[in-house]
């Protein structure tokens, strides 16, 4: 069975989403379901749509019930999905919520803030990573491959410690000395 897509997913959770409502004794916002379904896309890669979407809201629902006293309107809101998917994928909150249009507009100028002399570099990674993270690139397939080659001196691990930070990856170094 082929892998729904988001928009398939989203319309498969709207109709749902009264049973899990019901057995929950929760409300699910129409946002909650939308991020459950682009969250789960973007951060569980060994499962498939719609199911990691639907065992996000599962989720979510069981623990705005569990916790009551702190979610006495029972209401799964955004926030809600995004803590789920963080303990989850054991991802920081912070990175889930930081919105990856704003990291992308400051991706380049934070870049050339830090890094003198190579503003074609920095054009070319900030390029790269925008067409990729455009969806105009295959999501099964790597990001990109980046080989920084150079004297000393002139920002390479800098470029890529701006990189993981601006975009909430971890950054994996290997040091080839």
């Amino acid at each position: 069975v082929k892998e729904t897509s988001i928009e398939e997913s989203i319309k498969i959770l709207e109709g749902i989403k009264e049973n899990f409502e019901n057995y929950h004794n929760v409300r699910y916002t129409k946002d909650a379901l939308e991020l459950a379904v682009n969250l789960s896309s973007k951060y569980i890669s060994d499962r498939f749509l719609p199911d990691k979407a639907i065992d996000i809201i599962d989720e979510s629902g069981a623990y705005v019930d569990i916790n009551r006293e702190y979610y006495k309107d029972g209401i799964v809101d955004k926030n809600i999905i995004e803590e789920i998917i963080s303990k989850i994928c054991l991802i920081p909150k912070q990175t889930i919520e930081n919105t990856e249009i704003n990291s992308l507009k400051a991706l380049e100028g934070e870049l050339k803030k830090n890094i003198f002399g190579q503003n074609t570099a920095i054009e070319e990674v900030t390029r790269c990573i925008k067409m990729s993270r455009a969806g105009l690139n295959d999501d099964n397939k790597t990001i990109a491959s980046m080989l920084f080659v150079g004297p000393t001196g002139v920002g390479k691990t800098e470029i890529a410690k701006i990189l993981a930070k601006t975009l909430g990856i971890d950054l994996v170094r290997f040091d080839m000395s």
